[in-house]
């Protein structure tokens, strides 16, 4: 109750992340360092290397200069670079992805190499290390964004299968991808194992339970997703990609799409990409959550696809068109959109981020220290609507069901029954059925007029008792938030929520 985060179980003593380890393993060695800020640019650097080497299996005949051109837009482009400076697990299950596809790319230009001697095609076509480090990349991105992974995963295993199939020889290939993948799926397995006491089990079901996963099914909070959902959602992905890929003053996928319907023949590595990044759009379908963050980012692995067709388009025109006013018209279309995009929008993107969140940038370890504070217990005052989270959390109450009863009760209420069964010690499934009948309220309730917190709930003529005045009242005064004081790794203070006279 007085530790307890949203992201992180902590139950049966004891204490990981809801996300795969993977994600929280790559910080932790940006920890090791002191320095977990770098883990993005870093993981962001090695995609953009990863980039400019995959260009040269995609696009083998164009010119130096577009090559560094296109690598250029790739590690410019505002969605990823924006990435790629944060801390999100996107970023590192992309450079593994990354990794597998330039593998995977490696194979399919050999694939079609003459091969003089036919004796010598298995030893010249078989390439294990490849096939090995394709699967070893998919693996490592499967313990970080599962999803992710399956859907480049599937369309490559499929390849491998097709590719055994014709010329057993390449059974090999296929073997030693599936090895690959073995080796970190294995050691996910045993962490999964080690915490919520399955392999095949993540911390987000102990959390949230079942209706986290895939499906059309009730979520653990908010709106059921329905088929229809998944649509709307996939719209709205789409529609940001828009704005936010290239911030530029026209639709930002029209370059991407205008360069596919000019292409006469896709390569087999542009058809690998696609169809995975189909498979993509199709997973997240039948998600629940809408996943914003600088961008809709659970499709962040379209980045590179729709990079290198946005890239193609200048060429393709002039292929079709020749030197005339359409490649004149289009190459300035694009230059003026780079223009407008560094002149106009990226300064207000630019603000935007840099006033955002700003609370959970502090050094609070900086103004511990100001403060005179260090090796000390420190009580971290939080928002009341914070606070009844936390005390339901502290009641055994699932993380589900509290989400669902701060958003649905009037802020007092809840308060009031919360008291009421501190008081009694009702906790778990009665704690849980007590509350319920109070969701009753739930299309009457709105954001709270008086707290800055506009996530606290308010229901018009419920009475607020002195207790509840109160709290409204500390709000007013300010408060803080928890987890970004607990990264204060300098002043050597342990911080605990302020639950007031429980503390």
């Amino acid at each position: 109750e007085f530790f307890s985060v949203l992201h992180v179980v902590d139950t049966g003593g004891k204490v990981y992340s809801q996300f795969p380890p993977g994600g929280p393993a790559m910080l932790a060695l940006g920890e090791l360092f002191g320095a977990t800020w770098l883990v993005g640019p870093v993981s962001g650097a090695l995609c953009v290397a990863l980039f400019a080497r995959l260009l040269r299996y995609t696009d083998p005949d164009a010119s130096a200069r577009w090559q560094v051109g296109t690598t250029a837009l790739f590690a410019a482009a505002p969605f990823g670079a924006f990435m790629f400076a944060s801390h999100m697990n996107h970023v590192t299950a992309l450079l593994f992805v990354m990794v597998a596809i330039v593998a995977i790319a490696q194979l399919m230009v050999r694939d079609t190499a003459v091969v003089p001697d036919p004796r010598s095609a298995s030893r010249t076509v078989v390439a294990l290390a490849p096939a090995f480090v394709c699967g070893l990349g998919l693996g490592a991105a499967a313990t970080i964004r599962p999803l992710d992974a399956f859907a480049f995963a599937l369309p490559a295993g499929l390849w491998f299968l097709w590719r055994a199939l014709k010329a057993p020889a390449r059974w090999a290939d296929a073997l030693a991808a599936a090895a690959g993948i073995a080796v970190p799926f294995a050691v996910m397995m045993w962490v999964n194992a080690r915490t919520t006491g399955s392999p095949l089990r993540f911390g987000y079901e102990v959390l949230w339970g079942a209706s986290h996963g895939l499906g059309f099914h009730a979520a653990p909070w908010g709106a059921a997703h329905t088929p229809a959902r998944g649509l709307a959602l996939l719209s709205l992905y789409v529609t940001r990609l828009q704005t936010y890929l290239f911030e530029s003053p026209f639709p930002a996928l029209l370059p991407a799409v205008v360069a596919l319907w000019l292409t006469r023949r896709c390569s087999a590595i542009d058809r690998y990409l696609l169809a995975s990044s189909v498979f993509l759009g199709a997973l997240y379908f039948a998600y629940w959550h809408d996943g914003f963050f600088l961008g809709p980012r659970f499709v962040f692995p379209w980045l590179l696809v729709l990079v290198l067709w946005s890239a193609r388009l200048p060429r393709l025109v002039r292929e079709r068109f020749g030197l005339g006013i359409v490649s004149v018209a289009t190459n300035a279309g694009l230059f003026s959109g780079v223009a407008m995009a560094v002149v106009f929008a990226l300064p207000v993107r630019v603000a935007q981020y840099r006033s955002g969140l700003s609370s959970m940038r502090d050094d609070y370890g900086a103004l511990a220290t100001a403060a005179g504070a260090r090796n000390a217990l420190v009580f971290v005052r939080e928002s009341w609507g914070a606070e009844l989270v936390a005390r339901l959390w502290a009641l055994d109450i699932s993380r589900s069901a509290t989400a669902a009863l701060y958003h649905d009760v009037d802020a007092c209420t809840l308060d009031r029954a919360i008291r009421a069964l501190e008081h009694s010690g009702a906790r778990g499934v009665v704690a849980e059925r007590t509350l319920a009948p109070l969701r009753a309220d739930s299309s009457v309730v709105t954001g709270s007029p008086f707290s800055p917190d506009s996530t606290e709930r308010f229901r018009r003529g419920a009475p607020y008792d002195a207790t509840c005045v109160a709290r409204l009242n500390e709000d007013r005064a300010g408060y803080a938030l928890l987890p970004p004081v607990l990264l204060d790794r300098t002043s050597g203070n342990v911080y605990a929520r302020d639950l007031g006279a429980r503390d």
